[in-house]
């Protein structure tokens, strides 16, 4: 690998699944990833979600091994022992001396580069829609559920395309109908049936709209709002999905390399 991208440092921002796929995309070639989340970390499927670090101290998702981190050094201490730190709002001379030239945007909704806590030198990279290639980031990696899925433009914004049949993308969000809450009834990996309470938000009972595996589930103890998705469904055989990346999230992890690759070379 030329010596450009052998220990690039690579911001994340957003550990769901999305990002986690991609930092273990770039971990995997050699290149050095610091994940950055918010203090709630509101990502569902915590399984596969280096996310989950924020309230658990440490997770491990297929081969990549997450750690919260409070402070640079610690981060560079990870970094060390192979690991990927994820950091609660860092600082600006924390991300400042981190030295990312490229920054991946995995947040949602999107956030704009302004927003951003880090202006990297190289560009930005979003994945999924929110914002223009060419314009406001230096690219895009198309996440729709069509044709489409992984590809990267660098002009333009993604075409919404066609959801697929289940099959292709075996899981189903669940949301809230209301504001409050959120506590957990079940567990990731459980099965559970139609109608059966995955937990509450509020006064809200979250219930399963079909048989399937528990994907993904709010960490209790959060605060969600109406229409939020507080867990999430996997319609496969058996649980093994629940643990597992999706080749949804893979495909678009790929796209992503694809665009830093082009961004530095």
């Amino acid at each position: 690998m030329p010596h450009r991208l052998t220990g690039l440092p690579v911001l994340v921002f957003g550990g769901g699944e999305l990002g986690t796929a991609v930092a273990q995309r770039l971990q995997a070639v050699a290149m050095r990833v610091l994940v950055v989340e918010r203090a709630e970390a509101t990502a569902v499927c915590r399984a596969i979600s280096l996310a989950a670090a924020v309230h658990e101290g440490q997770v491990t998702v297929e081969d990549v091994v997450g750690v919260r981190v409070d402070g640079i050094l610690l981060a560079e201490d990870a970094l060390e022992r192979g690991e990927v730190p994820v950091m609660v709002a860092p600082t600006r001379p924390m991300l400042t001396r981190f030295g990312a030239g490229v920054a991946i945007d995995a947040t949602y909704p999107a956030m704009s580069p302004a927003e951003l806590p880090y202006q990297p030198a190289d560009g930005i990279v979003r994945l999924g829609p929110g914002r223009t290639a060419g314009e406001e980031v230096f690219a895009v990696v198309d996440t729709g559920l069509h044709l489409g899925l992984g590809r990267v433009l660098y002009s333009g914004r993604p075409v919404a395309g066609a959801e697929p049949p289940v099959g292709l993308h075996a899981v189903l969000e669940v949301r809230a109908e209301g504001a409050g809450i959120f506590v957990a009834e079940t567990e990731i990996g459980a099965p559970v049936r139609e109608g059966d309470q995955l937990g509450l938000v509020g006064r809200y009972a979250v219930e399963a709209p079909r048989a399937g595996y528990v994907r993904g589930l709010l960490a209790d103890g959060l605060t969600a709002r109406a229409g939020q998705r507080v867990a999430e469904l996997w319609l496969g055989g058996d649980a093994a999905g629940c643990y597992a990346i999706s080749p949804w999230a893979r495909s678009v992890a790929g796209g992503a390399l694809e665009a830093v690759v082009r961004l530095v070379q």
